[in-house]
């Protein structure tokens, strides 16, 4: 008889026991219930005892495949042997002295507290276990570092056709899209494929997620465009310098927030705030591109508005042959997006119209085309920005770390929720600064993930980032011998590539439900939408921070505070205003703080009681209910005692019900509890009407015994 003990960190925390059958070790409670639709649940390593050893499965790879379909035969173990899964090890040992079994062929047992212990695991590829018996320092470290070690240790040939198809869609599709957010960045076409180079291998390598492509993206772009445009003119080599620093500043920033375990600076984004951010932005790369699609001699001016306003005024100057070409292109996206084409959209389209453009000789009838492009791979090289670079790119280059960070970050935690896995924040940080450190030495601009090109892949059936690999090797190729053949690409194309892009970054349904469901998220929303449109794409999104930031203080200042009332037959206390049917108890006045109490909101609750007794017909007792309080400063404290001498003043008594640990941990040291008296606290609010009543003899209220807290 043999078990496995689980630990965390040096703390022995589970048991089982393993006999002939398979047990399922958990990453959370749901585990349990992972056969019930016959699907996998991914969150979990499957141990199978096997000859005088074990076989363990790893699952957190087969895109829900069924148990019995599982390829491969995993990790074999001996007794003795140990193992980690994130922070958790396992350790298997014979155990002679076993008293039950497990039986049957399939049963479950989820290490308890696993899913909320997770919060910050050591391991940067938490699904994937790896052998640490005897393991090195260096050796640990090394694996934290590249998490594609693991994968790679333990790869599957049944994955490579899959990751081989997903590859070579992805990096069909960067080819087009690299080129036209270069475009959109304000440089040329051939720096979109530098950027689809060297970033996308330290992704592959370093990365936690399975599926997200890095790259260039057209958020990025746009800032990119925007922040560099009024510190050089657009084209010449100074934005070039300045664009190629700024990739390897991110890069820097990124890596410092990794070391400093800064994930968490995502929290200042919400949801409201980059959704208008995310509309204003498309809105503006959208009007930035009508020119190009049209073919209109108009200058770039600053603002969204300038341009709209000079784009309607020469609307009419539209060039005919480059609007077919542009037009066309954009209605061919939308429709191979319906027809799903057996190619991307925008891969056929740039074959489609390049050759056009060749036979027609579009460029001799007007039409713009990319040009001369240069052949070969880039020349690596490291650029050290002066004091004065450092200066004026700084703002920008921390907007964007923080942006793409978000913008990766999601994607991939969209995609590991999808799939079962998990992806580490900090380790993405580490990776994407990586990535952007990369595209500096390639001579290419700020990268980040792409929900799009992410969709592809996972679509495509990527299983690793063994696919972003395919699709770095795909771009290289591309480099050394096709890049000739780019010359006749029309500019309309790539606009009409971009304005199919950016649609989705509108999401109308978003915007619709914020402002439904909550009207004080949907002003932060239309604050940030406006701000972007107006003052630009940095501006309004700290705008956008601001006002977040604003509607939270408001709330925290002054939470939600209701009088409650019985509701009848029951021993449930609800809010008056909400519950109609509920009963005021006479002379008692029950209230509700629905907050931490600290040092924002202690005069509100100071004046809300104010109101309450200093009404014409004022209460005899005040019942605070506490179970909405999770914590209390100093400040709330002293706010507690003064509400408590003013009330005692009045000759109207406190009670107070509810109260959670740490609150009355606060009360107690501060000698409040005892103040007030211990007789006063009870656990429910029904406990202290009980004892009120009882007191008081209310009539028609049920008398019950009543627990107060000592």
């Amino acid at each position: 008889m043999s078990s496995i003990t689980v630990f965390e960190a040096s703390r022995k925390i589970d048991h089982v026991h393993l006999g002939q059958g398979r047990v399922t070790i958990g990453r959370n409670p749901s585990s349990r219930i992972h056969l019930d639709d016959d699907q996998v649940s991914w969150d979990h390593a499957v141990v199978e005892v096997a000859g005088p050893g074990y076989r363990i499965t790893d699952l957190g790879s087969t895109n829900g495949m069924k148990v019995n379909d599982l390829p491969g035969k995993g990790w074999r173990l001996e007794d003795g042997d140990l193992i980690s899964i994130g922070d958790f090890r396992l350790q298997f040992t014979k155990d002679q002295s076993a008293t039950h079994y497990y039986s049957g062929s399939e049963r479950t047992m989820a290490v308890r507290g696993l899913a909320g212990k997770m919060q910050n695991p050591q391991s940067v590829d938490e699904d994937i276990l790896t052998r640490v018996r005897d393991q090195p320092p260096a050796k640990r470290w090394l694996d934290d570092l590249f998490p594609a070690i693991a994968w790679l240790k333990n790869y599957q040939k049944e994955f490579l056709q899959n990751d081989v198809q997903a590859g070579l869609t992805v990096g069909a599709l960067l080819v087009p899209q690299g080129m036209a957010y270069a475009l959109l960045a304000g440089l040329p076409p051939i720096y979109g494929l530098y950027a689809s180079t060297l970033p996308l291998l330290f992704y592959a390598l370093m990365g936690t997620s399975r599926q997200l492509s890095v790259g260039p993206v057209a958020l990025d772009s746009l800032l990119v465009a925007t922040g560099i445009g009024v510190l050089a003119q657009t084209g010449t080599d100074q934005y070039l310098h300045l664009a190629i620093l700024l990739a390897l500043m991110v890069g820097v920033i990124q890596l410092l927030m990794s070391v400093l375990r800064m994930g968490f600076v995502v929290n200042f984004l919400s949801q409201p705030v980059l959704t208008g951010f995310t509309a204003a932005v498309a809105l503006i790369i959208a009007i930035s591109q009508v020119r190009h699609l049209l073919g209109l001699q108009i200058d770039s001016p600053g603002g969204f508005f300038s341009s709209v306003k000079a784009t309607i005024e020469a609307l009419f100057q539209f060039d005919s042959w480059t609007t077919m070409v542009g037009i066309g292109g954009v209605v061919f996206l939308l429709v191979a997006k319906r027809r799903r084409l057996p190619v991307p959209g925008p891969i056929a389209l740039l074959v489609l119209s390049t050759v056009l453009s060749r036979l027609l000789s579009l460029e001799s009838r007007g039409v713009k085309v990319v040009g001369q492009v240069p052949e070969g791979l880039p020349s690596l090289r490291l650029t050290i920005p002066s004091l004065d670079e450092i200066q004026m790119l700084f703002p920008l280059a921390i907007t964007l770390a923080c942006i793409g960070f978000m913008s990766a970050i999601s994607i991939g935690k969209t995609f590991a929720s999808r799939y079962g896995y998990r992806v580490n924040a900090d380790s993405e940080l580490r990776a994407l600064g990586l990535s952007n450190l990369g595209s500096h030495l390639a001579g290419g601009f700020p990268v980040t993930g792409s929900m799009s090109r992410s969709a592809v892949n996972a679509g495509a059936g990527a299983r690793t980032q063994m696919s972003t690999i395919i699709a770095v090797v795909l771009v290289v190729l591309v480099l050394l011998f096709f890049t000739p053949l780019f010359y006749s690409v029309p500019i309309a194309t790539l606009a009409a590539i971009i304005m199919t892009s950016v649609i989705g970054l509108i999401n109308i349904t978003e915007m619709h439900y914020l402002i439904k469901v909550k009207k004080v998220e949907g002003i932060v929303l239309l604050t940030t939408l406006l701000a972007t449109l107006t003052f630009g794409v940095s501006t309004g999104l700290m705008a956008g921070i601001g006002s977040a930031m604003l509607l939270f203080i408001v709330v925290q200042t002054r939470p939600n505070a209701s009088l409650l009332g019985k509701l009848p037959g029951t021993r449930t206390y609800r809010s008056l205003e909400r519950h109609p049917e509920a009963e005021p108890i006479p002379g008692l006045a029950i209230l509700r703080i629905d907050a931490s109490f600290y040092f924002a909101n202690a005069e509100f609750l100071r004046d809300t009681l104010a109101e309450i007794t200093d009404s014409p017909k004022p209460p005899h007792t005040v019942l605070l209910d506490a179970s909405a309080v999770n914590d209390l400063d100093s400040s709330g404290d002293t706010a507690f005692r003064e509400i408590y001498r003013d009330l005692n003043r009045s000759e109207i008594d406190l009670f107070i019900a509810g109260v959670k640990g740490s609150p009355r941990d606060v009360l107690m040291r501060s000698g409040l509890y005892e103040e007030i008296g211990p007789q006063q606290f009870f656990y429910t609010v029904d406990a202290a009407v009980k004892r009120i009543v009882t007191q008081r003899k209310i009539k028609n209220i049920p008398i019950g015994e009543a627990t107060n807290v000592r």
